[in-house]
Parts: C-alpha cells; structure tokens; sequence
C-alpha cells in the first residue's frame, strides 16, 4: 500500500512538539526561524502520524535513522525507518508538505514553491537531459519537482544530476491534491 499526503502548514494547528520521536524534536530545536519551526513541524507531525498508524505505536515511538548514507554522518540523511519494511519520503517548500509510505517499496516525493522562474538557463545542463527541451516558466517547477522524487525514490536525491532523468510535462487533472490517498498494490 503507498499513502501520500500532501498539506500545509496550517497542521501545524494541531502539533506538538513533544509528539515527535526523540532525534525530529531535536532537528526542530535547531531551526531559527519561525516559519521554518511551523513548517517543519507540520510535516514531521504528518509524517510520524502516519507511521504510527501503520506501525501500531505511539507516534514518539516511531524510530528512524538519519544517517547518510555517503559520510555516516546520523544528521542529515535519508529517514528509514527502523526495523520497519516501510519505506519513506518527505518534502517541504514555501508553506507546503508532502508524505509518502509505502511497504517494502521505496518511494519519492518532491513539491516546490512555485517562483517566477525556479532555474536560471545555466540550471539546463544540470536539470534537463541533452535531447530534453528546456520547459516553459509554467512548466519549470513539474518537471523539477518530477525529477527531485525520482532521484528520491532511488535513494539519490540531490546527489545526482537531474539531466539523467526525462520528465515529459502533461496537463494534470488534480493539480492540488488535499486528501491523503491509498492505493494498495497488486
């Protein structure tokens, strides 16, 4: 089954800190500004919601490790889940979050606050494929958002270059999804 969730900072209404498994109260702690604290916090309160409803625990009892998988370093890596086959990914921008979970499936999920232009021409070569035409401003934050959960979902992330991924841009029906989706796999 994947879940995903997608939503804003108004959650953060109905969060609390003390909510949040140990290791996520302390990534909390370190952020400074206000609107990065709010944000956060409403999407790691989503996020271990979630989980914990999967997991059958308490949402502070949700364990997950951060460590990066390239230095080691426990801060600022991936978050798996412990001794879960639940897969995980996260996204926040602007005001907005997305969640996605899946079982023994890796997931990635990006959104992005849309700008006037979110890449300068010198992001082509990085972002776009050689054969891949360069995206109209509209288009920009699609195929980027496209590419980022991609580059998730294998367990890359920003590491990796998008221009080895083709996003081809087609009209969406439901372009604000508000509701948390399942879709169990067959």
């Amino acid at each position: 089954m994947i879940t995903v969730c997608i939503g804003d900072v108004g959650y953060a209404e109905d969060s609390r800190p003390e909510e949040l498994p140990p290791g996520e109260q302390a990534r909390l702690g370190r952020l400074l500004r206000p609107a990065d604290r709010r944000l956060f916090l409403a999407t790691w309160t989503a996020a271990t919601r979630l989980l914990a409803a999967r997991l059958q625990v308490a949402p502070r009892k949700v364990e997950l490790d951060r460590r990066c998988a390239r230095c080691g370093d426990a801060t600022h890596g991936r978050p798996v889940l412990r001794q879960s086959t639940l897969r995980l990914s996260v996204s926040h921008s602007g005001e907005q979050f997305a969640v996605a979970i899946a079982d023994e499936l890796d997931v990635g999920v990006d959104v992005e606050q849309e700008t006037a232009e979110l890449w300068s021409p010198a992001m082509h070569e990085v972002v776009l494929a050689p054969d891949e035409p360069v995206p109209s401003r509209a288009s920009q934050a699609v195929v980027w958002t496209r590419k980022e959960a991609v580059l998730k979902c294998v367990g890359v992330g920003l590491l990796a270059q998008g221009a080895g991924v083709v996003a081809e841009v087609v009209a969406a029906q439901h372009r604000h999804p508000e509701i948390v989706e399942q879709h169990p796999l067959q």
